[in-house]
């Protein structure tokens, strides 16, 4: 007899999520390392786009987060954390992940049983 395998919405998404934003967290580290080490200037890579009608790095990381918060708030039913996007320095980028990264972690499996 087969059993059903069980899969957990948290590992399928927070867990998940997590992982990414820490990959995009060190993303965003070596892009700054590659900024000053040839003399780039910051802002030029933060509002840069991969195609005209995209919009610019920044505005990607601020998507990202807010999926992120608002998609983990959602399924575990918690109020999600409301911020402004004001970000334009590295500093503020990577301050933004790890807010993303904090709020991801208050969410706990347990909230995703019901």
């Amino acid at each position: 007899m087969r059993r059903p395998m069980s899969i957990s919405i948290y590992d399928q998404s927070v867990a998940r999520m997590r992982h990414m934003l820490g990959n995009l967290d060190k993303l965003v580290s070596k892009a700054e390392a590659y900024a000053e080490a040839n003399k780039i200037e910051p802002s030029v890579l933060l509002h840069a786009r991969l195609y005209t009608t995209m919009r610019d790095f920044i505005f990607q990381v601020q998507v990202v987060t807010d999926i992120c918060k608002s998609g983990a708030g959602r399924l575990a039913g918690v109020e999600m954390p409301k911020w402004a996007d004001d970000e334009e320095t590295f500093a503020d980028v990577h301050a933004r992940i790890k807010k993303a990264l904090n709020f991801l972690k208050t969410v706990k499996p347990k909230q995703f049983e019901n």
